[in-house]
C-alpha cells in the first residue's frame, strides 16, 4: 500500500501527521488480520506509543480540585498572592512575574473601565503571542468585559464581516508588532496595547488616578463571558 499525505503546514506539524500515520497504519494492520474485528474496539496506539505518552506524563493525569465558584481574574489573583515574584509569562523579548503581569493588567482594566462599557462587551485583540497580549486579555476580563481574539493572518475582508456583526461601538487592541489593518469602520477604535498603558502610566504620573483599588466595580463571576471566537 502506498500513498502520499498533503497537508498544510501553517496548521499541522510534521510530527502530527505522522503519528496519524501510524494510527492509520496500525487499525489497517488489525483490520487484515482480523477482518471480523470491530474497529472501534481496535486501539489506537501500540504498546511503544504507550510507554512513550507515560514517560511525557500524559498517561496518568493527576486531578487537581478546582474553584469552580471562581472566575479567571480570581485564580489569576490567587497566584499573584502566592508567588509575585514567580516568572507568570514570558517571550522572546521580555518576560514578567506575576506582580507585574497584574500591575499592568490592572492599568488596561482602568483604561477600558474609563470608556464605560456594558458588562460582558466584546473587546478584540490582534497581536502575536507575547507578554503584552497576555496583559491585554487579562485586562479585558478584570473589566467585566470579554476579549475577541484575532489570527494576524486572518484577511481584512474576514476581520470586518465579523466586526460589523457585533453590535455598537468597539475597540480592538493592537500589538506593538503588527500592521494596522486596511479598513474603514467608524464604529471600530484600534489602540496600540502599549498606548493604553502609557495613558495609565501618564496618569498615574500626574496624580490623576489613584493606583489601589479594584480597578473597576464591575468584577467578572465564574459564569460571566470570557471570550468569543469566531469559527
Amino acid at each position: 500500500l502506498q500513498g502520499d499525505v498533503v497537508f498544510s503546514t501553517d496548521l499541522y506539524a510534521p510530527e502530527t501527521i505522522e503519528n496519524m500515520l501510524a494510527v492509520f497504519s496500525n487499525v489497517l494492520g488489525r483490520c487484515l488480520w482480523e477482518p471480523t474485528v470491530a474497529i472501534t474496539s481496535l486501539p489506537l496506539s501500540t504498546d511503544a506509543d504507550h510507554v512513550k505518552l507515560d514517560q511525557m506524563g500524559l498517561i496518568q493525569i493527576e486531578e487537581t480540585a478546582y474553584p469552580r465558584d471562581s472566575s479567571i481574574v480570581d485564580v489569576f489573583r490567587q497566584q499573584v498572592s502566592a508567588f509575585p515574584s514567580r516568572i507568570a509569562v514570558k517571550d522572546s523579548l521580555e518576560q514578567m512575574t506575576y506582580a507585574q503581569l497584574d500591575k499592568a493588567s490592572d492599568a488596561i482594566a482602568k483604561w477600558l473601565h474609563k470608556r464605560s462599557f456594558a458588562p460582558e462587551s466584546l473587546v478584540g485583540v490582534f497581536a502575536k503571542r507575547c507578554c503584552q497580549t497576555i496583559v491585554a486579555l487579562l485586562g479585558i476580563l478584570k473589566a467585566g468585559l470579554a476579549y475577541l481574539p484575532f489570527d494576524i493572518m486572518i484577511p481584512t475582508k474576514r476581520i470586518e464581516a465579523i466586526l460589523s456583526s457585533l453590535p455598537g461601538r468597539g475597540i480592538i487592541f493592537l500589538g506593538a508588532d503588527v500592521q494596522l489593518p486596511d479598513m474603514t469602520l467608524n464604529q471600530v477604535e484600534f489602540v496600540r496595547i502599549s498606548k493604553a498603558l502609557g495613558e495609565q502610566v501618564d496618569e498615574l504620573a500626574d496624580g490623576q488616578l489613584s493606583c489601589r483599588g479594584p480597578a473597576t466595580t464591575v468584577e467578572p463571576s465564574a459564569t460571566s463571558l470570557a471570550y468569543v471566537m469566531f469559527t
